[in-house]
């Protein structure tokens, strides 16, 4: 029981006095002695902050190395390893052993396509799950002197590469999203089978080899023209694909298969600020300055199949759109190499486009000029 008298025993104002009680004191409060009456052993309930009130519990990070086979994981900070088969079963273990875990960050790497079940159980069991690019997971343990390789070994990588550098957590794309990343995946795929197969027939020997690799190039010609329809059906279904691809392709030198990557592996377009939409595709210049030396600036990283996209956009843009030919006769006209001023045009490109999302306002030269 609690004395909750304005003027509490020995008339200390506020004081609040625990007696003796079979219900005991709350675990929000804890007791000491008060020191000031001659009673030395009354206790006093001690009111506690905040911060004091929650439960302190241990950052738990996990890195989980994806196979065809298995799952391969690893925690931090006590190193406990787990394995289960790739399979809904053993995906079903996982999720399930994770929630009791309750860590503060999985890492993954992307491996093509097999990590992607496992990436949506744990999203949809509100897990904060992160996937990385295995070049860069690779370079840190090798910064960490980790030069073997096994399945256990690159899941506690993993699990330490989560503890020290703590990757954003990104919002998993929808089925629709996953879906129309897959067909323009699927699209670019077959355009480069077709490729191969036609250089091979430039130099192929014999009737019989020639007419095999041209009925085979048909076939892939037909298939890139009906994934092309498939990919128009995706777009028509979604209202705002539809207004995307719209602004998008309204830029000269914007078709629709620039478009449809730039929605499809680029769906922060229109979200972020320039320098970041030119990081995370891969188009920002990266410094290699030391001391009084300045090296050339470089680029690399981000999202290539988006790099690639739109640098063979630059191609047309730099000849028939008019505010970025004029931008790359500058450039040129600076001394800047051809690759150079082209790599500047496509990032100026990217900030159009990505402050034309933003506004919504389809291309005019004037949007142009203050993105």
């Amino acid at each position: 029981m609690v004395d909750r008298s304005p003027l509490g025993p020995r008339g200390r104002p506020g004081a609040l006095v625990a007696t003796p009680s079979p219900s005991g004191v709350s675990s929000n409060s804890r007791l000491v002695p008060d020191r000031i009456g001659k009673d030395e052993h009354t206790p006093v309930i001690e009111s506690l902050a905040p911060e004091d009130l929650q439960m302190t519990t241990p950052a738990v990070f996990v890195g989980i190395d994806v196979s065809k086979a298995c799952l391969d994981g690893s925690c931090r900070p006590d190193g406990a390893p787990f394995q289960n088969p790739n399979d809904p079963a053993g995906i079903a273990a996982v999720v399930a052993r994770l929630k009791a875990l309750r860590p503060t960050l999985i890492v993954l790497e992307a491996t093509g396509g097999l990590e992607i079940p496992l990436v949506v159980a744990l999203a949809a069991a509100k897990l904060p799950v992160a996937v990385v690019n295995p070049r860069q997971v690779r370079n840190f343990a090798h910064s960490s002197n980790q030069w073997a390789k096994t399945d256990a070994l690159d899941a506690r990588v993993l699990a330490h590469f989560a503890e020290a550098i703590r990757p954003q957590v990104r919002d998993l794309p929808d089925e629709q999203a996953r879906q129309l990343e897959a067909l323009v995946t699927r699209r670019r795929q077959l355009l480069e089978m077709r490729t191969a197969e036609q250089n091979r027939l430039a130099s192929a020997v014999g009737e019989a080899v020639r007419a095999d690799l041209q009925t085979h190039i048909t076939y892939l010609t037909r298939r890139i023209e009906d994934m092309d329809q498939e990919l128009d059906q995706a777009i028509q279904a979604s209202a705002i694909w539809r207004v995307q691809d719209d602004l998008l392709q309204s830029v000269p030198g914007i078709g629709k298969v620039v478009s449809r990557t730039l929605i499809a592996a680029l769906p922060e377009l229109g979200t972020l600020s320039g320098k970041q939409i030119s990081a995370l595709a891969g188009l920002a210049p990266r410094a290699r300055d030391s001391g009084k030396s300045r090296g050339k600036r470089t680029i690399g990283g981000g999202r290539i199949e988006v790099r690639c996209a739109l640098y063979m956009a630059t191609l047309s843009a730099a000849r028939f759109n008019p505010v970025l030919a004029a931008f790359y006769q500058r450039l040129r006209a600076a001394g800047k190499a051809t690759k150079v001023a082209r790599i500047a045009v496509a990032r100026k490109l990217l900030t159009i486009l990505n402050a034309m999302l933003r506004d919504q306002r389809p291309w005019t030269p004037t949007v142009a000029a203050v993105a």
